[in-house]
């Protein structure tokens, strides 16, 4: 059941999401909802996603999404080739002897050529709450969405997030797991580990000043790089939220007794960022995997890189006004 459409447009692409669920005016509402401020009327699309639910989606061959077996062997690939970023462990369950791979929803899904996944063609995004398929020649996405209560309501979201984190790299763009804000339009990255202070210190930051919380998006154009909105993000979208704004700064955060910071080594950098700070890398193309490669060392050798020590009382506005970054 087709509801109508949604386009969304995050760092100047566009993806037109078209609801086919059962409960398709509650992912419209939850697009709105997640996207408000990142929406616009009809027109063209970069890329176009289908959303399916797994209780409706038809054995279809419009479907690119695989069955289980050939969900297994395409993980076992992908682990192959980025081995230092890790893919989820999909616990077995053993019935009448046989050991199967519990992958949600994946019953209902159609094959798709691993051939088609190692040529670049075709991405697969596995997730407990979805299953995106995306055909990059095509341009467009298939999305089973799977029930299920832990993950709230914002699976509709989390796949369009998924879409853009895969594709991006095509456009010049990357989403970093990590915090963004505007400081005298100059463009701040804040990248740390769940709990290290991402969400205290953006809380602490007017949110005129605030790209992200949680995933932030750097585009590279025209030999810069920006920092643009972000919806990829815990706090709520609001008209104030700053521009994009040229990036100057990587921080890499760490809660001590005082407020600080402290050169780090390029190369050290660039490891931690791709081993753990680029959403969905380890299921990107290995084309987007090499171009998201390229963006992180321009990146890397563009800006200052530091360490950021700060103390619960730390005033980021502050701080960073009063700092000199060398570019």
């Amino acid at each position: 059941m087709a509801v109508g459409s949604r386009y969304i447009r995050v760092g100047g692409v566009v993806v037109e999401v078209t609801h086919k669920v059962g409960n398709g005016d509650s992912s419209a509402s939850e697009i709105d909802r997640v996207f408000d401020g990142f929406l616009e009327g009809a027109g063209d699309a970069d890329y176009r996603l289908t959303l399916h639910s797994s209780k409706d989606a038809p054995a279809t061959d419009h479907l690119l999404v695989p069955d289980r077996r050939e969900m297994a062997r395409i993980l076992r690939a992908l682990e192959r080739r980025f081995p230092f970023t890790g893919l989820p462990r999909y616990n077995e369950a053993v019935a009448g002897g046989k050991r199967h791979m519990l992958i949600p929803g994946a019953e209902y899904l159609d094959r798709v050529s691993l051939r088609a996944i190692e040529d670049g063609r075709l991405t697969l995004v596995a997730a407990p709450s979805f299953i995106l398929a995306v055909d990059h020649e095509e341009k467009a996405a298939d999305a089973i969405l799977i029930d299920n209560e832990d993950e709230g309501s914002h699976t509709a979201a989390l796949a369009v997030e998924a879409l853009y984190g895969v594709m991006l790299p095509e456009y010049g763009g990357v989403i970093l797991h990590a915090a963004a804000i505007n400081v005298e339009d100059r463009g701040i990255l804040l990248v740390g580990d769940a709990d290290t202070g991402k969400t205290t210190i953006s809380s602490r930051v007017p949110k005129e000043r605030l790209l992200s919380d949680d995933g932030a998006v750097c585009i590279c154009h025209d030999g810069s790089v920006s920092l643009v909105p972000s919806p990829f993000t815990q706090t709520p979208v609001d008209n104030t939220r700053a521009s994009a704004v040229e990036l100057v700064s990587l921080m890499f955060l760490f809660q001590d007794e005082a407020d600080y910071t402290e050169s780090m080594p390029p190369g050290e950098a660039m490891v931690s960022l791709l081993s753990n700070y680029i959403h969905f890398f380890r299921f990107m193309s290995p084309r987007n995997a090499r171009l998201t490669f390229r963006m992180i060392e321009r990146i890397i050798h563009d800006i200052t890189i530091e360490r950021l020590h700060f103390s619960l009382g730390f005033n980021p506005t502050a701080f960073f006004m009063e700092k000199t970054y060398v570019r």
